[in-house]
């Protein structure tokens, strides 16, 4: 199970790392190069089918953006794919499912969304239903955000 809009779905994501990997299953995740090679240009590419890269990915060599894109954390402690996310929502106008993976933690994701994440495949020692409760522990933010996704609300309340 994954979640993805705030609600479970059935399927798990397959992150295809090494070249032996499987790449057969209900949802892959290829590495941005392979996905690249394989589904550029296509008029429609599969929606079961993405492509994946790691917080490090510097985002101006992002040429063509998959539908369907995850980000990598090698570490739950890495930042830097929150950032990433942002650029890619804000700077290349994206509207497609941006999904985070990899070290991905209960406590992460009301801010994962925040940063433009509509999309999460939890660590395997998480709990999916029980993680679908962060998303309304929190109705104060301290920092505006703006989203091209036009679906978060992030006005900035006070008590005073």
């Amino acid at each position: 199970m994954h979640i993805k809009n705030r609600e479970l779905l059935e399927g798990e994501w397959r992150v295809v790392q090494e070249e032996n990997d499987l790449r057969e299953g209900e949802f892959v995740l290829l590495p941005l190069a392979e996905w690249v090679s394989n589904f550029e240009g296509s008029v429609v590419s599969p929606n079961n089918v993405g492509a994946w890269i790691s917080v490090d990915f510097d985002v101006s060599d992002l040429k063509t953006v998959p539908d369907v894109l995850a980000i990598y954390f090698k570490e739950f402690t890495d930042g830097r794919g929150y950032s990433l996310a942002r650029l890619i929502r804000d700077r290349l106008n994206f509207k497609g499912d941006l999904i985070a993976i990899g070290d991905i933690l209960r406590d992460q994701l009301w801010d994962l969304e925040r940063c433009g994440f509509n999309a999460f495949v939890m660590r395997s020692d998480q709990d999916v239903n029980e993680a679908l409760n962060a998303f309304n522990e929190f109705d104060v933010t301290y920092q505006p955000v703006t989203s091209s996704l036009g679906s978060i609300n992030d006005s900035v309340k006070s008590g005073a």
